[in-house]
């Protein structure tokens, strides 16, 4: 995940991050090591998360 959010963080330094049911540990050490935001969204089912999905997609 860390290389994953480094890359992103040529595209801004807000990440967002989908999750299912729950949110994931860990990603405030994430947040102090990379300089970055990374707020989460949490789905509680399938239809719910790709409209997140989409909904932060069409945010840029």
């Amino acid at each position: 995940m860390i290389i994953a959010f480094n890359k992103a963080k040529m595209f801004g330094s807000t990440i967002d991050l989908s999750s299912y049911t729950e949110p994931t540990e860990g990603i405030g050490v994430i947040e102090d090591l990379l300089g970055i935001r990374v707020p989460q969204i949490i789905s509680r089912s399938v239809k719910e998360l790709r409209r997140q999905v989409i909904k932060t997609f069409n945010k840029g």
